[in-house]
């Protein structure tokens, strides 16, 4: 009886947080990344150099690219870094972050803040990236309020499965208190 006690206590307290991981969107996704406590953003005439630096000290690898409106033009990632100026041997002193990124609203691959996680994942998927900018709403031109990479849409998924398999064993577990006392 007290190990049924205190299972059922275990349950119930993570009844809230089951719910909460099974409806994961970008915004939770976020709220568990590096990217939230940092400054993602470096601007467009920074120099290579300076974003590697950055990336490395943040152990992150992707910064949204500013204009000097402060509006988001571009991302720039490791790789672009490896692919635009390490093989190349340009000089990532004098090499501008803005000559190097992916820029151009059509080719920035963003979510807005309640899409889903799955969404998510499929985007990063299709586009062969690994960082998503976050957007306010879906609405065009939506401010970029954050970005995430796919380890934080991995925690969320991880969260989701946990979530799910608590649901399963308290499905199981009922259903076995049921029995037992017919």
């Amino acid at each position: 009886r007290a190990q049924r006690a205190v299972t059922t206590l275990r349950r119930t307290l993570t009844t809230a947080d089951t719910s909460s991981a099974l409806s994961q969107n970008a915004t939770s996704a976020y709220s568990k990344s590096c990217y939230l406590n940092i400054d993602w953003r470096i601007p467009a005439e920074a120099t290579t150099h300076e974003a590697v630096q950055r990336m490395c000290s943040h152990r992150i690898g992707c910064l949204a690219v500013m204009d000097a409106n402060s509006r988001v033009v571009g991302v720039v990632s490791e790789r672009d870094y490896i692919n635009k100026v390490a093989v190349l041997n340009k000089d990532p002193h004098k090499t501008k972050v803005i000559e190097i990124c992916t820029q151009g609203e059509a080719n920035l691959v963003s979510v807005s803040a309640k899409e889903t996680v799955d969404s998510a994942m499929e985007k990063l998927l299709s586009s062969d990236i690994r960082h998503l900018l976050v957007r306010e709403d879906e609405s065009p031109g939506a401010a970029v309020v954050g970005m995430i990479s796919v380890k934080d849409l991995v925690k969320c998924v991880v969260d989701k499965h946990s979530a799910q398999i608590n649901r399963l064993e308290d499905i199981v577990l009922t259903q076995d208190m049921l029995r037992y006392q017919m």
